[in-house]
């Protein structure tokens, strides 16, 4: 799922992820090196909106993948558990001014 904001911090890359420009009171001049640090402060509790779903979590810049591991006689389970994690994790962006890229998703 690929992430950027729609205010505050301005951690989002232009380019490829296709995101348009944004108001934001605080923002990180493109290109910062302090750019990608702050954008990992800034989203590190995503990781504990997934952890609480017992779902794994994997960030790269600012890509994150949502993945589970389950054998396939549970699959069922593990839908509604990935499915209740999206609608937290949609909840978490919305309160923290984030909001998924559907070019990516």
């Amino acid at each position: 799922m690929g992430l950027h904001e729609t205010g505050g911090l301005g951690a989002k890359r232009g380019g490829a992820c296709g995101c348009a420009p944004f108001p934001g009171r605080a923002r990180v001049p493109q290109g910062s090196l302090l750019g990608p640090l702050l954008y990992v402060l800034y989203t590190a509790e995503l990781a504990l909106v997934v952890d609480r779903h017992r779902l794994s979590l994997q960030q790269y810049a600012d890509d994150t993948q949502v993945y589970i591991s389950t054998p396939a006689g549970d699959a069922e389970a593990a839908v509604r558990r990935l499915t209740a994690c999206l609608v937290d994790i949609e909840a978490w962006l919305k309160a923290n001014r984030l909001r998924l890229n559907p070019n990516k998703t």
